[in-house]
């Protein structure tokens, strides 16, 4: 059996976000529509100052029965950009307790990776995961921070 590597969860009080955004519902491969989102959305984002390449890019997937139903891509952007746009939507997103889980961007182990931190992780740990608030896939350059909302069970 290989040895797999730890995984490296840290807990964070991620900030609130204000994002702009686009929905995909992919058929088939999902990633070059994916792709193609994001790039329309980091385009209108550096039209109204943010900087494409200093912040990440933040993927909200909807799941139901194991199946990718919906994709949000999302730029932050600055407190001065528009409330709203005909082309994009714009929201805040929660911030927070996270649980941030640090993936390499190899897309052969980001399932198998997320997977453990289902099995391994939640399981043993002090919190539960918060249903009123997303998981997030934040994209740096090299890795990928796999954001699950959490809170204390006593809380």
């Amino acid at each position: 059996m290989d040895h797999l590597p730890p995984l490296q969860v840290s807990l964070e009080n991620l900030p609130a976000r204000r994002v702009t955004f686009l929905v995909c519902r992919p058929e088939g491969d999902p990633d070059p529509v994916i792709r193609s989102h994001f790039d329309r959305v980091k385009e209108w984002a550096q039209r109204y100052g943010s900087d494409p390449a200093r912040v990440p890019a933040i993927g909200i997937a909807e799941v139901a029965d194991g199946r990718l139903q919906a994709y949000q891509c999302c730029i932050p952007i600055p407190d001065d950009a528009p409330d709203n746009s005909p082309e994009m939507g714009i929201q805040t997103l929660p911030g927070g307790l996270y649980a941030v889980l640090r993936i390499q961007k190899q897309s052969n182990v980001i399932g198998q990776t997320i997977g453990r931190f289902f099995q391994e992780v939640v399981p043993a740990a002090a919190w539960q995961i918060d249903p009123t608030r997303p998981t997030c896939e934040v994209y740096w350059a090299e890795t990928m921070d796999f954001c699950v909302p959490v809170r204390y069970e006593n809380a």
